[in-house]
């Protein structure tokens, strides 16, 4: 009901898979994770961004992952302290997978520069990255590269050359927004349709 008024599925409805998932588009994204161990998810508002992030860190957790997500509202600090954490929890044989959504705002796109220095570790077999980022926000954080500190600037240069890192997420479509509308047209009163 609360998504129907225009609220975001939480990760507790996902997990027991009460939206549409397209099974397309998070097959995609999982090759390109395996093969790579790394993806950034870009779209515009309500490209469902998000719901597939927390789709696919349902899927890794169910797969023996541990995940360490941030929504985009937590201010990744210490991110040299962050590396330091994920290889020593991969020392331990863990699988890890860190989930950042909204990375391109202030907050959280410290991320870049975690992803680039563990990019080059040993330990990389079990580990994946999983970022967001909206559009348009996410082109002005590269138009104005020249305003964040030089190592995360050289950072997401690197990751934003590898045309295999970035992921856009595709249009719906007339399939997926058929099969959308039939989901969810038995929740809805013959009223409200």
């Amino acid at each position: 009901d609360k998504w129907r008024k225009g609220f975001e599925f939480e990760l507790h409805s996902i997990k027991s898979r009460q939206e549409l998932r397209r099974e397309r588009v998070i097959n995609d994204i999982k090759t390109k994770l395996e093969n790579e161990r790394k993806i950034l998810i870009i779209g515009q508002s309500g490209s469902s961004k998000s719901t597939i992030l927390m789709e696919l860190m349902c899927d890794y957790f169910d797969a023996g992952y541990e995940i360490f997500y941030n929504k985009g509202i937590s201010e990744l600090k210490n991110t040299d302290g962050l590396v330091n954490f994920i290889e020593n929890r991969l020392r331990m044989n863990e699988k890890i997978l860190v989930a950042v959504d909204d990375a391109h705002n202030d907050r959280t796109n410290s991320i870049f520069y975690v992803v680039d220095k563990l990019s080059n570790s040993e330990l990389t077999k079990d580990l994946r990255f999983i970022m967001t980022a909206r559009l348009p926000e996410f082109k002005w954080l590269l138009d104005r590269l020249d305003k964040v500190q030089e190592e995360l600037r050289m950072s997401i240069r690197k990751l934003t050359r590898d045309v295999n890192f970035i992921y856009q997420i595709p249009f719906l479509t007339k399939d997926e927004i058929r099969d959308f509308i039939k989901l969810y047209l038995e929740n809805i009163d013959d009223d409200e349709a």
